[in-house]
């Protein structure tokens, strides 16, 4: 069994009670469920559950294992407002494509993926407090496959993936610094087991683009 059948294996079982939402799973291709530096976290998938109710978080799971594409690289998102951007076009993939290009990644072979999987439109209708413990066993089997130096997480506030993973990981040491876009920051923390969470505000509000003393701190903190 490949790394991509036991994590979905595993997940249909521990996500049953969510199953038939719409949602996704990995953002990445399956091929990137081997060792990378990187393990990248969004908040959840965004756009409208009703007009991609077929996209299911089950439909997700049974193509996980033969998954090729890059959602970020390869797919024309729709926002919730209707609006559609060409393949590769809207702001959040165009910069977590600069993002991980300016830490010297090749996004293709970076493990990407929401700690939410259930779709919502923003993230106040995302279910947070339940579906975020929910979700984390799952993540917790991509990191045993990835063995990232790093967790790289868009959102820093406390209902986050930066407040869920510092508030379930504890603090052994922690670090921000200013955004670029006051009051901003990105912040940092070495979790109680050794792994660095580093979040940024969500791309999807912050552009990144160009901010190479933030990417140059992203790659101190995550030693890559």
């Amino acid at each position: 069994m490949t790394p991509a059948q036991s994590i979905a294996e595993f997940a249909r079982e521990q996500l049953r009670s969510i199953a038939s939402l719409s949602g996704y799973v990995l953002y990445s291709a399956a091929s990137t469920l081997c060792k990378g530096d990187v393990y990248l976290l969004g908040h959840n998938p965004g756009g409208s559950p009703e007009k991609q109710s077929d996209v299911t978080i089950t439909a997700s799971l049974d193509a996980l294992a033969q998954k090729t594409i890059n959602n970020y690289l390869d797919e024309a998102w729709t926002m919730a407002s209707g609006r559609r951007f060409p393949i590769a076009g809207a702001p959040l993939q165009r910069r977590v494509d600069w993002l991980l290009n300016a830490l010297e990644l090749d996004t293709r072979q970076v493990a990407a993926s929401n700690l939410i999987f259930a779709r919502s439109i923003d993230a106040a209708g995302s279910r947070f407090d339940e579906l975020a413990s929910l979700c984390w066993p799952v993540h917790e089997r991509i990191i045993n496959c990835v063995q990232p130096r790093a967790l790289l997480v868009f959102g820093n506030s406390s209902a986050s993936p930066y407040g869920f993973l510092r508030a379930r990981l504890g603090v052994r040491a922690e670090e921000a610094i200013d955004a670029g876009h006051p009051p901003w920051q990105c912040r940092a923390f070495i979790a109680n087991s050794g792994l660095v969470v580093i979040g940024m505000p969500h791309l999807s509000r912050y552009n990144i683009i160009g901010k190479t003393s933030v990417t140059t701190w992203v790659r101190r903190m995550a030693s890559i």
